[in-house]
């Protein structure tokens, strides 16, 4: 598909919406937005002066009159001339009136062509660095057409400001359509090309991803549950210390983070501020949960900002699953019910998220394996993953490696991922389950790619290393002091040199297979040169930021 085209469906997409209103010059007359509102009825486009403050500021007032504006720049140069509207009215609008006032405007904001006539200087400069710099609301880069698609779909669902970046030299260029399936055993590291280079070079480089919870709490008592091994001094998680936490992610660069770590983050009053304002940071945002206190009212506030929606559902049956989730059986039923409601609402709003499940197996669990297999594709879930169980290096939870290799278990695993159809996929993470609970490197690399917070707000290399044992490990709490300045100290980067040197064996001083397990690997191989690293050709996988 042409860049141009992928523009020109999304705006369509966006005319269906009847509060949508396309704002700009050249739209009814001229280049109609460089033939990408062609076929929009000229009902939904007013067309402007040649004045760009004076266009922002009619968009800010439409917005405030319940429309969804569309602010078209056909060049980034002369938007300079409507900064004070965007900068100093638009992007503080809401912090200013105490989120009385919201503008949900969609800003298309053009890089000018230099090709086939050289425009001059004034036509063809690039200032998305500059944008990014001088707003709070998200800025988009896109320069394919699947960036296309992600970006218009997450400005469709936003009720903020949001900013575009489209390139005029790419309207011609021809696309593939380059996502692929889930990777749901495996890295998807190789991705991140200029961060895996500058870690190449020594530098201090922010994470991909953070896993990280709200809260140490659970409303369950799963027999497999790690994070009673992870105990460390607990603080409180309040909502300020929650959104400085993600103003400092998104500032330094992360990418994408996960609710999931060492605590059931539904247990805190504010997960759906977090995941919200995440969002709008422009974070990646994800969560896993055992969904029992999930509330359905919120299902649709939330499912617009999810990357994925995780639930932990280690059981087909209601009594296996309340003997194994260390809860009630009524719960299985409840859970099952916020899963359908999650399901309708994504299909009902064609909302932009993957909803899985996944399931903890231990050996003693194998006759759930078909009966889960089965609930799922019921249910209408996009996939189930079936992974091992992660034990401390004293085998304190009693997981039996040996046992993973019992024919029966490999054949039931087999025929669960049989029920796989083009709509729910079933995958086991083979490479864990059958490594007898083993590592083939001993030094930890994985961390500063992507790290892990307890919900006690403690700062740790990987959950691996949260308890009161490990405290040479750990390096602050977001509680006392803000993570930026956490990532920025001395002890943020002698902890990750630490586990990356000889002084540490990932092998004897810590548990077996860890969230970072896959991306060690990768690393080591890198550190050997064992591998050449090279970016992957084609198509890129779902959930890239989630590494």
């Amino acid at each position: 598909m042409k860049y141009q085209d992928a523009i020109k469906r999304e705006m369509e997409i966006l005319a269906e919406d009847d509060k949508v209103i396309f704002l700009g010059y050249n739209l009814i007359h001229g280049s109609k937005s460089y033939g990408t509102l062609k076929d929009i009825d000229v009902s939904k486009c007013v067309e402007t002066p040649v004045a760009e403050n004076l266009m922002a500021g009619l968009a800010i007032g439409l917005a405030l009159e319940g429309f969804k504006p569309v602010l078209f720049y056909e060049r980034h140069d002369f938007m300079l001339i409507a900064l004070d509207a965007l900068v100093n009215h638009l992007d503080k609008m809401e912090v200013m009136s105490k989120g009385q006032f919201k503008a949900p405007i969609i800003i298309r904001a053009i890089v000018g062509a230099t090709k086939p006539l050289y425009p001059g200087l004034q036509h063809m400069q690039d200032f998305t660095e500059i944008f990014k710099r001088i707003v709070h609301f998200p800025v988009y880069e896109a320069n394919n057409v699947e960036e296309i698609k992600r970006a218009y779909e997450e400005a469709r669902k936003f009720e903020k400001p949001v900013m575009v970046i489209e390139r005029k030299d790419l309207y011609s260029e021809e696309f593939e359509d380059n996502q692929e399936k889930l990777i749901l055993d495996g890295t998807k590291l190789a991705w991140h090309k200029e961060r895996i280079e500058a870690w190449l070079r020594g530098e201090r480089i922010a994470p991909i991803t953070i896993d990280c919870a709200l809260t140490r709490r659970c409303n369950y008592k799963c027999v497999y549950c790690y994070g009673q091994l992870q105990e460390n001094d607990e603080k409180r998680m309040t909502l300020d210390v929650i959104r400085r936490f993600l103003k400092d992610a998104a500032e330094i660069g992360v990418k994408a983070i996960s609710f999931v770590s060492d605590g059931e983050s539904t247990c805190s009053a504010y997960l759906y501020d977090a995941i919200i304002y995440g969002k709008s940071l422009g974070l990646d945002m994800a969560l896993g949960t055992n969904g029992r206190l999930l509330r359905k009212d919120r299902l649709k506030d939330i499912l617009p900002c999810l990357t994925y929606l995780r639930f932990n559902f280690s059981a087909g049956e209601p009594r296996r699953y309340a003997e194994i989730m260390g809860c009630k059986e009524e719960d299985f039923y409840e859970v099952i019910d916020i899963i359908k409601e999650a399901v309708q609402i994504k299909k009902q709003n064609n909302f932009n998220v993957t909803i899985g499940m996944q399931m903890v197996l231990m050996p003693e669990f194998k006759d759930q394996i078909l009966p889960l297999a089965k609930l799922g594709k019921e249910l209408g879930v996009d996939y189930l993953v079936i992974k091992h169980c992660s034990d401390d290096e004293e085998g304190n939870l009693g997981v039996k490696y040996d046992k993973y290799f019992e024919k029966d278990l490999i054949e039931m695993i087999k025929e669960a991922e049989s029920y796989s159809t083009d709509t729910y996929s079933v995958k086991a993470k083979w490479s864990k389950i059958l490594s007898g609970g083993k590592r083939d490197y001993s030094q930890c690399y994985g961390p500063p790619f992507i790290i892990q917070l307890s919900g006690s707000g403690l700062v740790a290399p990987c959950g691996m290393l949260f308890n009161d044992k490990y405290k040479k490990y750990h390096i602050g709490n977001i509680c006392e002091k803000s993570f930026k300045e956490i990532w920025q100290s001395d002890k943020y980067w002698e902890v990750m040199n630490l586990i990356a040197s000889e002084k540490f064996d990932a092998k004897t001083m810590c548990g077996t297979l860890c969230l970072q397990h896959k991306v060690n690997e990768f690393l080591d191989k890198l550190k050997k040169g064992e591998i050449e690293y090279k970016q992957p050709e084609g198509k890129f996988p779902m959930h890239i930021n989630f590494i």
